[in-house]
């Protein structure tokens, strides 16, 4: 899967990442991580391109004044996109312009079996067209569009006839008829302020936890009421298994205070001197647990998961063991990992994990988001069969070289 993006906040220049099972994003404050994740949930929506949701939780990419890069004038326009590689399209990218503050699809750029198509979207009463470009500069106009007022657009003989055309050229005519992707990727974010520990949990006190992070009902749902014993067993392994690396506890359970499902309940997190509620043990255990079980949940289907700072509240010991937890689980598949972290203790574990063959190397890259002053370059960085950082930009690590150097150097004076 590649995403792309370009003249969004501080990705002046166009930006082609091709994603691998685990990204580890890295970089300074405020130079595009997160942003790169909020555009990777935008194209990953189901509702991408046409009603797209620049600010789902936990993103907050504004309207378009706030989204589009003012490098020299202000900016009229930015793009996002993505591959679609279950429809063998190489590539979509569409670009949004204002209206109203509000940013709305004007243009698609459509790649796919070495074929280049521009779509020019209908503004206002006037006519769009489908405009397909050849190797040699050569263009060529499939039909003129029109806006339905039922949504989607109406056109000529190219866009109702279904009797050619390959996979990938119908679903540009469901998607110019207004219609949804199908079902692809699903994206699962995992914010880097996740909710306090309850005592007890599922009073009316507790549903504004819900709404944040749903980790306790979830383990309630698996653990309590025993929904699905191979789900169970599968989350409880996992949880078992990062608990016992990260030196964090041994064991989670769930404790009903009543029998009749969705009643109150508890959570026990076993350590060392027996069972205490997750109130009464360090707060790095109740914000780690939402990393653990999103990232395993649902494994039957294929997920990109975009995970900001999860060493948050944990010790290096723990935050090495997420990095063993994602190599482990990104080399088994069905899962695509975008994690922000500033943790060189994960990102180091992962290159351990690497020359130990728990993970290919093939799989893990670094992503570099260097910023030296208003616009963001991503870098990526490529690593060996034994974890060493493959031909790196020279700012990648200055800072901490230069930390070191100071450190070795000092003198009392």
């Amino acid at each position: 899967m590649k995403i792309f993006v370009e003249n969004v906040r501080s990705f002046v220049k166009p930006q082609e990442v091709e994603l691998r099972p685990l990204n580890l994003l890295v970089g300074e404050n405020s130079s595009g991580k997160t942003t790169f994740l909020a555009v990777t949930s935008c194209v990953l929506q189901k509702r991408f391109p046409w009603r797209v949701k620049f600010h789902d939780p936990p993103y907050f990419l504004g309207e378009f004044d706030t989204i589009v890069s003012a490098s020299g004038t202000h900016a009229r326009s930015f793009s996002i996109g993505c591959s679609v590689d279950n429809f063998e399209v190489d590539r979509l990218d569409v670009v949004f312009k204002d209206d109203f503050l509000r940013p709305k699809p004007a243009e698609f750029h459509w790649y796919a079996h070495g074929r280049q198509y521009r779509v020019l979207l209908p503004a206002d009463k006037k006519r769009g067209f489908v405009e397909l470009n050849g190797r040699q500069g050569s263009r060529q106009q499939l039909c003129t569009l029109k806006r339905k007022d039922t949504g989607g657009f109406e056109g000529g003989d190219w866009l109702r006839d279904f009797s050619h055309g390959d996979k990938s050229e119908y679903l540009l005519k469901d998607v110019l008829r207004g219609e949804d992707f199908p079902a692809r990727t699903q994206a699962i974010s995992v914010g880097p302020i996740r909710s306090r520990p309850r005592r007890i949990y599922g009073d009316e006190e507790s549903a504004e936890v819900a709404e944040h992070d749903d980790t306790p009902f979830v383990l309630a749902h698996f653990l309590l009421a025993k929904a699905s014993p191979r789900d169970a067993e599968e989350l409880g392994k996992w949880i078992r298994r990062f608990g016992k690396e990260a030196a964090l506890f041994a064991d989670v359970d769930v404790v009903g205070f009543r029998r009749a499902r969705g009643g109150p309940f508890e959570l026990q997190i076993a350590v060392p001197g027996g069972r205490r509620n997750v109130v009464d043990v360090g707060y790095g255990v109740s914000q780690v647990l939402g990393v653990i079980v999103k990232s395993v949940m649902g494994y039957e289907h294929h997920r990109v998961m975009l995970i900001q700072q999860p060493e948050v509240h944990l010790h290096p010991r723990a935050q090495s063991a997420l990095g063993t937890f994602f190599s482990e689980v990104a080399a088994k598949g069905k899962r695509t990992f975008l994690v922000e972290t500033h943790s060189d203790y994960l990102v180091d574990r992962v290159r351990q994990e690497i020359a130990r063959g728990t993970i290919e190397a093939k799989d893990v890259q670094i992503l570099y988001f260097d910023k030296p002053k208003a616009e963001t370059t991503i870098h990526t960085i490529t690593l060996d069969r034994y974890g060493n950082v493959e031909n790196p930009p020279r700012s990648y690590r200055s800072f901490f070289l230069q930390e070191e150097t100071n450190l070795l150097t000092r003198t009392g004076d």
